[in-house]
């Protein structure tokens, strides 16, 4: 029977509860990094969104997991808003809710729906000016949590 060699490094167990420490300290100034920017990038997203009903801007909302913060609007004619559309036939729903805005806007109701089916609606990237108005703050938040973790080592 084949022997075995045990190796005894002192200070190996002081070494592996150190890492573990760290490693929940890296994931703390990771998260607050994430819940910081995510804040920022809701709050231009709202400011950014154009408002009617204020719908669009009340349906935006940040969730954070472990590893990204997600910024986004819940209004299903927020896609439109934000990349426009293209000319072609309205559904019924979308029919529906563009009279009820020509309305709440004194315009004719058919003629705005005939102008959007035959010329489509131009993009407002309200959601990409947000993104660009919040990047230097996001850096500069996970910049901090980065010299946060290295001054912890």
């Amino acid at each position: 029977m084949a022997g075995y060699i045990e190796l005894a490094i002192p200070g190996l167990d002081d070494l592996s509860k150190y890492l573990k420490t760290a490693k929940q300290s890296v994931r703390r100034h990771l998260n607050i990094a994430l819940m910081k920017s995510g804040a920022i990038a809701e709050r231009n997203a709202k400011q950014e969104a154009p408002v009617d009903t204020g719908a669009l801007r009340s349906g935006i909302y940040l969730r954070v997991t472990d590893n990204q913060a997600i910024v986004a609007p819940i209004a299903k004619y927020a896609y439109d808003v934000e990349y426009g559309r293209s000319p072609g036939r309205l559904s019924g729903e979308e029919r529906t809710s563009l009279r009820a805005w020509a309305k709440r806007k004194g315009l004719d109701p058919s003629a705005v729906v005939d102008s959007v089916e035959s010329k489509g609606i131009t993009q407002n990237p309200f959601m990409q000016r947000a993104a660009d108005n919040s990047a230097s703050a996001v850096s500069d938040a996970f910049e901090v949590a980065v010299n946060r973790i290295v001054e912890g080592w």
